[in-house]
């Protein structure tokens, strides 16, 4: 997981690169078509820079630049499947556990709510955590169709995995880290709540 998500950071950033290196030469075509009187094309220029300028911003939502691929890529999941995602993490928290937990965490407590959540009626998806007094606490909320606790998780149906071997996962991280871990779900909403020394 970790690498995928690095991968798609690097893939981002040579796309980048490719786009600085183009611009000039794209700039200088759109203001020769509208010098010359070609003005509709040169627009057209304009505003396909634009849309590729929107295309490869990486929102930076915290410290943590594998918290942030993570999301960027959860992100994209959920605008493809028509869920709103909502992020409120500080600009400076640096989610402070070992980078493969931190993925291992976030992608799978956000696989299972964006799975839960593509089957609602409004579906949504949020995220939010904080660091205080060397304590990590990460809470993630998605609508939902289904009542149950931690004791009683639903088996996917998508694609045959069970929620129950991600939660493992993160139980697992939850213990490594000297935290807790629970996730019901009250039939509207269900909710995850992690935390975990790092002091």
């Amino acid at each position: 997981l970790q690498m995928r998500y690095y991968e798609s950071i690097n893939r981002r950033y040579i796309e980048m690169r490719e786009y600085r290196h183009d611009i000039k030469n794209l700039v200088a075509a759109a203001e020769i078509s509208i010098r010359s009187g070609a003005a509709a094309e040169g627009i057209a220029l304009i505003d396909e820079l634009r849309e590729r300028s929107d295309s490869l911003k990486i929102p930076v939502y915290c410290n943590n630049p594998i918290v942030n691929a993570v999301l960027w890529e959860k992100q994209k999941d959920c605008a493809e499947y028509g869920i709103d995602f909502t992020v409120n993490i500080p600009p400076e928290e640096d989610a402070a556990l070992e980078q493969s937990d931190a993925c291992s965490l976030f992608a799978n407590l956000l696989d299972n709510a964006i799975r839960a959540a593509r089957n609602t009626t409004s579906p949504f998806v949020s995220i939010s955590c904080r660091s205080e007094i060397g304590m990590f606490f990460l809470e993630v909320r998605n609508s939902s169709g289904q009542v149950f606790s931690a004791d009683s998780l639903p088996q996917g149906k998508d694609d045959g995995d069970h929620h129950g071997c991600g939660m493992q996962i993160v139980r697992r991280i939850a213990d490594k880290y000297n935290g807790s871990f629970s996730i019901s779900s009250d039939g509207k909403i269900a909710s995850a709540y992690f935390s975990a020394c790092v002091a």
